[in-house]
């Protein structure tokens, strides 16, 4: 079984990129920052290799298997704004329905959220038609 949804804080890997040690999103300062323990204390009782290597498992599956949907902006927890966000998986039965809910989701951030000021390869929206066009 495969999950329809996932939310994740993390971006996807960026394109083209084979390993964790030449992504640039993977590298960036703010999945490093959350690599480092942001947003749980109990990162820092975790092994960091293996939570790199599970970051970059994850960051892998998004960009093999999901497309970006969605992003809420949890605040500028740690001083600094950080999201959670919302893919759909490409092969989902039900894809055309969650992105259109979530292209109404009024608590989602506008348009005009810039991504790309936190990742280098920063996770695209699709462009969902509206109902009954």
């Amino acid at each position: 079984m495969q999950p329809d949804l996932a939310f994740s804080i993390l971006p996807p890997a960026a394109p083209g990129s084979t390993s964790a040690a030449e992504d640039p999103n993977f590298n960036c300062a703010h999945v490093r920052r959350t690599r480092s323990g942001r947003g749980s204390a109990l990162f820092e009782h975790w092994d960091p290799a293996r939570v790199d290597e599970s970051f970059w498992r994850e960051m892998v599956w998004l960009r093999e298997r999901c497309e970006f949907v969605s992003s809420y902006r949890l605040g500028d927890a740690w001083g600094e704004p950080w999201w959670v966000l919302v893919y759909v998986r490409r092969n989902s039965p039900h894809r055309a329905l969650l992105e259109e809910c979530f292209a109404r989701s009024r608590r989602a951030d506008g348009p005009n959220e810039d991504l790309s000021a936190a990742f280098p390869a920063p996770p695209k929206r699709k462009e969902v038609p509206a109902p009954g066009r």
